[in-house]
């Protein structure tokens, strides 16, 4: 039997007559009676019984259509797997995400996207989320991740979770061993006293990590001794971990960064919404759904 057969069988019991399948098959009433008699014959039992004008299954028939069934709805998930393959492997998701989230998106993010969906292009951006939603509206870009202040109607939020500014400094450090547990802060809690005279590490002037680290040094007092400024948040983790210095930065997965996260008791808990944006006309594809499935996998 092929998988036709089984279509059939099921059109006769869920029409209960073999003359309104046929006409919901589109062939003629007498082939499907030879089709009938023909599988009844290699089933070696009648499936239907006609009663009243009505045709009504017998046990074997009630059997073989919930077989039937199965086997079509299986056919049906099999074929549909394979368009999507085949559409995913000539897919083309470009996506933007803030500056700074480089070493995350290579180390986690990606390859857990590319473990599903292997064939699919990928271009990523890396900019400043004002530049990145003006791309996904100039329809540039497919999808944004980032931290976003006022919504704008004409985009799609899907909420992620949060970010915290925080202290970074390398694991195992004299400082990181200094951290507190404190109840309503996200991760371990020093004093002022604990970083202010060490060498710090900065972006570059125009991001937004640098903007509220000075602010809040300003607030506090503290002249930092910078020894480095460096081109993106990225790049400042990466010199952390490297020991040349501290630096306060907006929170990512650490994936397997050799660094450690720590709250200032003095500043408080300081978050931010991290979203995943699209266009509000575009419905998402499974290639961008497989990517906030990625991101918050981590």
């Amino acid at each position: 039997m092929n998988i036709k057969d089984y279509r059939y069988i099921l059109a006769i019991g869920d029409l209960g007559s073999i003359s309104r399948a046929a006409e919901h098959l589109y062939i003629t009433q007498s082939a499907l009676t030879r089709f009938l008699q023909r599988v009844e014959a290699e089933v070696g039992t009648p499936l239907f019984y006609r009663q009243s004008k009505q045709l009504h299954l017998t046990a074997a028939g009630a059997v073989y259509l919930e077989r039937a069934r199965e086997i079509v709805r299986l056919d049906d998930e099999m074929g549909d797997e394979i368009k999507q393959m085949i559409a995913d492997a000539h897919a083309h998701l470009r996506v933007g995400f803030t500056i700074g989230r480089a070493g995350y998106v290579l180390r986690g993010m990606l390859p857990a996207f590319f473990e599903k969906l292997p064939h699919v292009k990928v271009t990523t951006v890396f900019h400043m989320m004002s530049e990145l939603l003006d791309m996904l509206e100039g329809k540039k870009l497919d999808l944004v991740f980032g931290s976003s202040g006022a919504k704008s109607p004409q985009f799609k939020y899907a909420a992620l979770g949060k970010a915290h500014f925080v202290l970074v400094v390398r694991a195992g450090s004299e400082i990181a061993r200094k951290g507190r547990v404190v109840e309503g802060f996200p991760y371990p809690v020093v004093d002022r006293e604990s970083w202010q005279d060490e060498l710090f590490v900065v972006p570059y002037a125009g991001t937004n990590s640098w903007r509220i680290t000075r602010d809040l040094l300003q607030k506090e007092g503290i002249s930092p001794r910078i020894r480095l400024q460096l081109p993106d948040v990225n790049s400042c983790m990466t010199a952390v971990e490297q020991g040349l210095g501290i630096s306060m930065l907006w929170s990512t997965p650490k994936n397997d960064t050799q660094v450690e996260y720590l709250c200032i008791r003095e500043f408080g808990v300081l978050e931010q919404d991290y979203y995943a944006v699209m266009r509000k006309d575009v419905s998402p594809t499974p290639p961008m759904r497989r990517m906030i499935e990625a991101f918050r996998q981590e």
